[in-house]
């Protein structure tokens, strides 16, 4: 192949390449329109999205047992590994629904290894 036949290949190449992205970016928008256009139907006629919200009773119920379990000196992670919670979910859950006095141990922090000079060692509450 001389060296002017294989630059024509090579342009030609780059062309079918371009041609090719250019349609599956178009292929994709047209996905895209379709989804949207189904999700709006969808909720037009009532469906509804996500995971549905736990039930008051359940939550009300683990918050009780996660209030218990705190004032009986375990810590945060454990009671909500109790409970199948994750500490954040067992914080939201103590903040909506109020913690009770004395249920939250307090919380000692340290600095983090001379990093940082905001981290200061002190004693606050724990989250609320």
């Amino acid at each position: 192949m001389s060296h002017e036949t294989r630059e024509n290949y090579r342009t030609h190449v780059l062309l079918q390449l371009a041609l090719f992205a250019s349609l599956a970016e178009y292929e994709k928008e047209l996905i895209n329109e379709r989804v949207r256009a189904g999700v709006i139907a969808a909720k037009s006629r009532g469906v509804k999205f996500g995971r549905q919200p736990p039930k008051p009773e359940t939550v009300d119920t683990k918050v009780r047992l996660v209030r218990q379990l705190m004032g009986e000196g375990k810590t945060a992670e454990e009671a909500a590994e109790a409970v199948n919670w994750s500490r954040a979910t067992l914080y939201r859950y103590l903040k909506e629904f109020g913690a009770e006095k004395g249920s939250i141990p307090e919380v000692t922090t340290r600095a983090a290894r001379g990093r940082s000079s905001y981290a200061a060692s002190k004693t606050t509450a724990a989250r609320e």
